[in-house]
């Protein structure tokens, strides 16, 4: 990799709006916790990325915004102690697949390479980025999926349409393999690194937490900025 290439790192995310989301853990903590879990996990996750580091490259972290006005959005990123800038977009209208690949097209005409992620890749960390950029590097597509049949992050060199495809039931535990049912059909071929939690249901935040990939005392990360 050449010093001279940027990398270009998106992460998606919901304004943690009560009730917008997260919902499936509200039998677990109330709509309130539920969507006060969502902000944890987008905020650490960003803390995360913005320390990220490439061999040889530059990382620029770009949020992917939905809901939320832009004063909300300053309000809540604004306090964060942040290693780099985060360069915030909307997402466009239309299903997963369609606002990936317009994410995907964006970062890619300013990179050789996109990667997006989800703010739930608990697990996601340095050494799992340098392995998908470096997977990518080699197979052109590549991606970590998730234990829940979805997958956590993907990096690409080019746009694939038929990963974005609404053939590809989003938010269910179809995504994976319908995607490599696609790709197949297609000819084409990525490369699949190990899968990683995240954190939809109450069974994988208690598990989470007993395996202490979420602390026990999540609740009081961020509180002066809450």
């Amino acid at each position: 990799m050449k010093q001279t290439h940027r990398i270009e790192l998106g992460l998606f995310a919901k304004f943690p709006e009560t009730g917008r989301v997260k919902t499936r853990l509200a039998p677990l903590l109330g709509e309130q916790g539920a969507a006060r879990f969502a902000r944890w996990l987008l905020l650490t996750a960003l803390k995360k990325a913005s320390a990220f580091t490439a061999e040889g490259g530059i990382v620029r972290v770009n949020l992917w915004t939905e809901g939320g006005t832009d004063a909300q959005w300053k309000a809540l990123l604004e306090p964060l102690q942040l290693s780099a800038p985060i360069h915030l977009h909307r997402q466009v209208q239309g299903h997963l697949g369609e606002r990936m690949q317009h994410a995907t097209q964006i970062q890619l005409g300013a990179s050789h390479v996109s990667l997006l992620i989800g703010p739930d890749a608990i697990e996601f960390s340095q050494t799992d980025f340098q392995k998908l950029l470096n997977a990518v590097e080699e197979h052109g597509l590549a991606f970590t999926p998730a234990h829940d049949g979805g997958y956590v992050a993907f990096a690409c060199v080019r746009p694939v349409a038929c990963i974005f495809s609404g053939d590809i039931q989003w938010g269910t535990n179809q995504v994976a393999e319908q995607t490599q049912q696609l790709l197949k059909r297609a000819g084409l071929q990525a490369r699949w690194l190990s899968p990683q939690a995240d954190i939809d249901e109450p069974a994988d935040l208690q598990q989470a937490l007993a395996r202490g990939s979420v602390p026990e005392d999540w609740m009081n990360d961020y509180s002066d900025d809450a």
